[in-house]
């Protein structure tokens, strides 16, 4: 099976997306992002490492079988009490039964 993409048709579909998106015309004036109600700790610092990985794991579970902002509430309360857990450098090293705990007493597992 071969794909063909239609360039000419691509450019003209997303110039016609990002143009809506700059002028803040439907439907990108109506989205809420999920975090833009979120209590994050007072440690947890925009821009940093551990923001970065906050969304790459809130990405786990943006699969439509939960509701983004429980998702994203439960990460933030789950890095308040397990901040170790946020670090693939600490997580590694912690039993499995340890991590299942800690996302099961945060409504994630």
């Amino acid at each position: 099976m071969k794909i063909v993409i239609n360039e000419e048709r691509a450019c003209v579909v997303l110039g016609k997306l990002l143009e809506t998106l700059r002028r803040g015309a439907y439907p990108y004036n109506v989205a809420m992002v999920p975090q833009a109600s979120i209590q994050f700790p007072e440690s947890f610092k925009q821009g940093s490492r551990v923001h970065s990985l906050y969304f790459f794991y809130a990405c786990l579970y943006m699969r439509g079988s939960i509701k983004s902002e429980f998702a994203m509430q439960a990460l933030a309360n789950m890095y308040a009490v397990f901040p170790e857990v946020f670090f693939p450098e600490e997580v590694q090293h912690r039993h499995p039964g340890s991590i299942r705990f800690v996302l099961e007493s945060s409504g994630l597992a």
